[in-house]
């Protein structure tokens, strides 16, 4: 079985006028169509491009710049929560610590009794370093005792007592001078005060001391000063600078512990 299959036609009239357009354009502007058609996309599409680029360009310098912002929120986030696990970390060691002393103290006498008070003034607000807090003489105070932070760090001592305050001064008070003990070897030195929570020890060289050492204030019960986070060494120093400051955000202190035990 055949089938018929119509030839389609395609109108002659269209051809005789796309071929006068061409002619046309051939005569106007002296080049062929497809020159014509390049260049009127050109003037077209040059802008667009360009328009297109400067937005992908400013795009990337506004993403650039919420990437840095976010980068560095996350960073100081990271550093906040590195020094709570650290103080955290130190806690359980001196907890440790305290423990194994605590088992020799058997038979020695009750362990030194201590009041919690509220912080009135903090550097910033009175001299500095140096605090007022709101308990005095009528609780027993008598000057001397030693001031906590979290029942953790050392911070100070009770300088003066009034009947219901106190002030206290604290160990980084420029020129102050505390007995302290590096490290697992237990090295002893003399920790100055260079104020605003800032301390310097001077040991002889080769000392076992490292960057990370705990410090601590000796006594029945140890407590601790801070952790050691530069040692500087010159070539004909025979002494070697520790410098070290105290965790404690001096300058948001609201509350502390006085132990009522010298």
């Amino acid at each position: 079985m055949s089938y018929r299959r119509d030839k389609q036609k395609f109108p002659k009239g269209k051809v005789l006028s796309g071929l006068l357009v061409l002619f046309i354009a051939y005569v106007i502007f002296g080049t062929s169509a497809g020159d014509v058609l390049h260049k009127g996309l050109e003037r077209v599409s040059i802008p667009l491009w360009r328009a297109e680029g400067e937005s992908m360009f400013s795009a990337g310098i506004i993403g650039a710049f919420q990437s840095k912002l976010k980068l560095t929120a996350e960073n100081e986030k990271l550093k906040k929560e590195l020094r709570d696990l650290g103080l955290k970390l130190l806690d359980r060691n001196l907890l440790y610590e305290e423990n194994l002393l605590l088992k020799e103290k058997v038979g020695r006498g009750n362990i030194d009794e201590s009041i919690f008070a509220r912080v009135l003034t903090r550097p910033g607000q009175s001299l500095y370093d140096t605090l007022i807090i709101d308990v005095g003489s009528e609780v027993g105070l008598r000057g001397g005792e030693r001031v906590m932070y979290e029942d953790t760090i050392l911070i100070g001592s009770i300088a003066e007592v009034g009947e219901k305050t106190s002030k206290v001064k604290l160990f980084s008070t420029f020129g102050e001078e505390i007995s302290v003990e590096i490290g697992e070897n237990m090295v002893s030195a003399i920790a100055t005060g260079h104020g605003s929570g800032n301390f310097e020890i001077k040991v002889p060289r080769e000392t076992p001391v490292k960057e990370g050492d705990v410090i601590l204030a000796p006594s029945l019960m140890p407590h601790m000063l801070g952790t050691v986070e530069h040692i500087e060494s010159k070539p004909n120093d025979p002494f070697e600078r520790i410098l070290f400051k105290s965790p404690v955000p001096l300058f948001e202190i609201n509350y502390v512990v006085v132990l009522l035990g010298k």
